[in-house]
């Protein structure tokens, strides 16, 4: 019964690659052209720096193909896969730029590892937050920029969104807070410390704010996302610790534990939203 209605999405999912391969590509070369010295062909001279521009444009595109399997290629939606991957590049490469620019200050070729990965993560997160507190503004345009499904769905929910938008940007900020103070980090950690007592209890407060806007569907996730928490954090976080104990990797130094909650904490939503079957793009 369902063998008829799998063929659409495999198509379209085979349309969206060639067309995110082609259209990713050329904008990461063009991205790579204005923010690198020596272009394309600086990159293409380097062994793992071309294998990491491809593993990141096959990545992309799977990600891509994967997401939009369920949505009929038309010019509607190519305009708007347009649209939305340009501003999402453009974001990228302004973080990028800034931190070209702020390379000298901040030092990141002395960084530790554990600061780096919170520091990218944390940048990351922002990113994430502006998308979605841009697409929360694109729901007003009623179409232009998503389905007017999508725009019906976010403006439901849009005081929601925003509080959690925010609550994500609380999060990426503090592990940048973090990843820049420390030994040898830019900030003072008095500074760092006042700046996460504040970030926590904007997340506390969001977090409860979220709590009595959600429906009993989303509390349910909520629910099981803490379960599912607890059960990453005692595989992950205690496998690790364990090995550490036992000689066979290196302990994880309190920065990791920190970004791990962080990483746990989305991996556990996404969990327990995929359980539900509510992970299909429509």
């Amino acid at each position: 019964m369902t063998k008829p209605e799998s063929a659409p999405g495999r198509r379209n999912a085979l349309i969206w690659a060639a067309v995110a391969f082609v259209f990713i590509g050329a904008a990461m070369a063009v991205v790579i052209s204005l923010l690198r010295h020596g272009g394309v062909a600086s990159v293409l001279r380097s062994a793992s720096d071309t294998a990491v521009v491809m593993a990141s444009l096959i990545l992309a595109t799977v990600l891509v193909a994967f997401g939009q399997r369920n949505v009929p290629f038309k010019p509607a939606s190519l305009l708007r896969f347009v649209a939305w991957n340009a501003l999402a590049i453009a974001i990228i490469a302004v973080i990028n730029w800034g931190l070209g620019a702020t390379a000298g200050r901040l030092h990141l070729n002395t960084m530790g590892l554990s600061a780096k990965i919170a520091l990218f993560l944390g940048l990351a997160l922002l990113f994430f937050a502006t998308f979605g507190f841009l697409t929360v503004a694109a729901a007003h345009l009623r179409g232009r920029l998503l389905t007017p499904e999508q725009s019906e769905d976010i403006l439901e929910g849009r005081r929601a969104q925003i509080l959690s938008w925010t609550a994500v940007s609380a999060m990426g900020l503090t592990l940048v807070l973090l990843s820049l103070a420390g030994a040898g980090g830019i900030l003072p950690p008095a500074i760092a410390l006042a700046g996460v007592l504040i970030l926590v209890g904007v997340r506390i407060g969001l977090s409860l704010a979220v709590w009595r806007q959600m429906d009993e569907l989303s509390k349910t996730l909520s629910r099981e996302s803490g379960h599912a928490a607890f059960y990453l954090v005692l595989l992950a976080g205690g496998g690790w610790a364990t090995a550490a104990h036992l000689g066979l990797a290196p302990a994880p130094a309190p920065l990791d534990w920190l970004t791990l909650f962080t990483v746990i904490t989305f991996v556990a939503g996404f969990i327990s939203v995929g359980r539900r079957g509510l992970l299909e793009s429509r």
